[in-house]
């Protein structure tokens, strides 16, 4: 009785403190640029700044052809510095904003000398903390103040003291610089004031105590970005190698100034060409098409529960709004913007805590139907799905904090709605659940627990042999028809393109602009389209002129027959239908995907680890074999489908892989149970066919909720909703079969005795 009430009161706590911090919803739950839009800033990167680049081109018409070999070499060395250089200053732009926590922000690079960085939102505040992370540079000097010793060199530069009102002569040359830097942290003088406290390498370090040592009684200038920041007296050497910036200095600009010293400086300095307002990505017409798929879903899957479970399904529906409830309020506390991909993350949830409420349904017909009253069979039921529930819902959170940990942007996103998913869910199966379980189960005899909806005894292990040669051949068919088509899988996310600003002749909305380009056949391989507007106009305008319609392209060719088809199928201003056209980078960055691979190579082998001590190392072989062949199997079904890979498919993907280890592991479960209740027996063809058929109610349960949201989904919306739809309905599909028909028959290939585990003694 107490534990009931103690789990009753903890679940009113914090169902009352996420309702408390949700309100008001319009301000605490953010979205993200593709259901909200936002804000581009588009900025020139200023690369040519004492090149001489210009010179040397104009030079070009008037050398001989013996000279112009050699020139033309020159400007080739030059640009690839300049590719390098704005390269490298995308890459510490990123770290930027990743380590100083603003969320939602897009970085690609346009043409040869543009960046654009997209900002979810139109929040003033937002705009300008991402500016001052951008523009400025960051860089770090030390020079001695001239004049304040004896023999100062002639050499010097006037700079201004910080706050503007004074400036100071100091050497033009520093002896210390910010490609020195150690690392950087904030710390407090005695008087409580935050300051920024910079360590030096050892090479700084050295310089630092040969200036001090040789200038004693002199004073030193500590310069940022070309402002004297303080100015203290050298009163001896300097032997810590640390420098201290010292002012008045906000919480936020202490955090931005320690992000951008530890970083580095920019290579190169960015200039704001424009700053517009732009559309969703998706689109209005979508976002609400979306949004009723999902709830005409979630009121499907609670009548299925409702029939299927009766009384303990309004415990499994209550759970669910739980869940809910405790993602948003974090989500809303951490700032942390619903995406697209985000939805991803709570579909996989749902989706794992209704498969842990089938699996205590399943347990308590079976305890039933063993004799047992009720209350027994409940007590029994959390008792043996509860370590099944941790082992799945564990091995999905190793991926998750990987992807949280060295992730970036719409992943890390993903990844921690999942995280937050998956911590929610292990509350409802230990406190919400059983407490509101116990509060009804006085007060109801449960009629229809025993009833079964699959009673038939199935040799599934007879099918093994026809099952793997089809699985060979579906692996061998996907694998060949996805690696054939190559980066013409891959959208512009992934891939990069072109991109043409468009000014139409008359007012569109963005769902007019769609199906006409439609028509013309883009928009099949994933072309991404926006609306441009100014800063000024409402955010719920859908009515403009201007539009960016990107086209995935790798050559000159495919964005020439996209120009011709954009012009055929938009009635465009004749006098400027096509005011830009730029090619355009990866939203993730070449390096950007190589890390984010090995970081889910990474997460897969801490997910063998953590299988090899719960289970065994040959279920964890099995396991891991199991998600390759599902996932090879969804990428060839989406490329023979022609659906795009960008990043919402990679966060379907990501779930696939989550459900497809979820359903695994409660097979695996069973067969583990079997083999302890047995006293570690040897693994036969028997207790697989026992497992299976013990856990093939849940099983098929499981699938139907989850498949049940994508067809749904995959009815009502269309474009790229309709695509991530289709990769969870795939997924779903794959993932059913081979937790059956893969991952059981490879586990048969390296029999022997299983690792016992404590399994509750029947009637306890």
């Amino acid at each position: 009785m107490a534990q009931r009430y103690w789990q009753l009161g903890l679940t009113a706590i914090v169902c009352a403190l996420s309702l408390a911090s949700l309100f008001p919803i319009g301000q605490r739950i953010r979205l993200g640029l593709d259901l909200l839009g936002g804000v581009e800033l588009r900025y020139l990167v200023d690369v040519d700044e004492g090149s001489g680049l210009a010179e040397l081109e104009r030079q070009l018409t008037l050398v001989n052809e013996e000279n112009k070999q050699l020139l033309l070499n020159r400007i080739e060395l030059i640009r690839r510095s300049h590719t390098e250089a704005i390269a490298k200053t995308l890459t510490i732009v990123r770290q930027r904003v990743d380590r100083f926590g603003l969320k939602a922000v897009h970085l690609r690079q346009h043409g040869h000398q543009q960046v654009v960085v997209q900002l979810a939102g139109v929040d003033q505040e937002a705009v300008r903390q991402i500016r001052a992370l951008i523009e400025r540079q960051g860089e770090l000097a030390l020079h001695l103040v001239s004049g304040a010793r004896e023999g100062a060199r002639p050499d010097s530069i006037e700079l201004p003291l910080q706050g503007g009102a004074q400036s100071i002569s100091v050497d033009a040359k520093p002896f210390v610089t910010g490609d020195q830097i150690a690392y950087a942290y904030w710390g407090k003088n005695e008087q409580g004031e935050r300051m920024v406290v910079v360590e030096f390498d050892p090479d700084g370090r050295a310089a630092l105590e040969r200036a001090t040592r040789e200038n004693v009684g002199a004073r030193m200038a500590i310069v940022l970005d070309g402002v004297v920041q303080n100015i203290p007296k050298i009163s001896r050497p300097i032997e810590s190698g640390r420098a201290v910036l010292r002012g008045k200095y906000t919480d936020d600009q202490v955090d931005s100034l320690v992000a951008m010293l530890q970083i580095g400086s920019l290579p190169a300095r960015f200039q704001l060409e424009s700053q517009d307002r732009i559309g969703p990505t998706l689109g209005r017409e979508a976002i609400f098409a979306g949004v009723i798929a999902a709830l005409a879903a979630l009121v499907l899957v609670v009548l299925f529960l409702l029939v299927y479970s009766g009384w303990l399904g309004v415990v499994a529906s209550a759970a669910l709004v739980v869940i809910t409830l405790i993602v948003l309020a974090f989500a809303a506390a951490f700032g942390t913007p619903i995406t697209l991909p985000g939805m991803a993350a709570m579909i996989l949830t749902l989706g794992m805590a209704v498969d842990a409420h089938i699996l205590l349904v399943e347990r308590i017909r079976d305890e039933r139907r063993a004799g047992k009253e009720l209350g027994a069979a409940i007590a029994v039921a959390y008792k043996r799905t509860t370590r099944t529930i941790l082992d799945t819902n564990l091995t999905t959170l190793i991926t998750a904090m990987f992807l949280i940990a060295f992730g970036n942007g719409a992943i890390r996103g993903y990844a921690i709605l999942l995280a937050l998913g998956i911590g929610a869910t292990l509350f409802s199966v230990l406190v919400v659940m059983p407490g509101l379980t116990s509060l009804i189960e006085r007060r109801t005899r449960g009629p229809a627990l025993t009833k079964r909806w699959l009673t038939k005894r199935v040799d599934f292990c007879k099918a093994f042999p026809k099952a793997t040669l089809l699985s060979l051949l579906c692996v061998a068919v996907a694998g060949t028809v996805f690696f054939t088509r190559g980066r013409r899988n891959l959208d512009v996310d992934l891939r990069g393109g072109t991109i043409f600003h468009v000014r139409c002749a008359r007012a569109m909305t963005r769902g007019e602009v769609r199906d006409l380009l439609a028509d013309q056949g883009l928009f099949v391989t994933g072309s991404a389209l926006q609306r441009l507007g100014t800063i000024g106009e409402r955010a719920a305008g859908q009515v403009g002129l201007d539009f960016t319609v990107e086209i995935p392209s790798d050559h000159p060719g495919e964005a020439e027959a996209a120009r011709q088809a954009i012009a055929r199928a938009l009635p465009l201003d004749a006098s400027d239908p096509f005011l830009r056209e730029l090619t355009v980078g990866p939203l993730l960055a070449s390096e950007m995907q190589h890390k984010a691979l090995y970081v889910v190579l990474a997460a897969l082998l801490a997910t063998v680890l953590y299988i090899t001590v719960r289970f065994e190392w040959r279920f964890a072989i099995a396991a891991i074999l199991t998600l390759l062949h599902d996932v090879v199997i969804v990428l060839g079904a989406l490329a023979i489908a022609g659906r795009p890979i960008n990043l919402t498919m990679v966060a379907a993907i990501l779930t696939i892989i989550g459900y497809s280890l979820n359903d695994t592991i409660v097979v695996f479960d069973r067969i583990r149970e079997q083999l302890s209740s047995a006293g570690g027996a040897v693994l036969s063809r028997s207790v697989v066919n026992d497992a299976i058929n013990g856990t093939l109610s849940r099983t098929l349960h499981t699938s139907f909720t989850t498949g049940l949201v994508a067809v749904t989904i995959y009815l009502v919306a269309d474009g790229l909703l309709q695509s991530f739809a289709f990769a969870i309905l795939v997924g779903v599909g794959v993932g059913t079969y081979s937790s059956v028909f893969v991952a059981t028959p490879l586990l048969l290939l390296g029999r022997g005795r299983a690792k016992p585990a404590q399994v509750p003694e029947a009637g306890k």
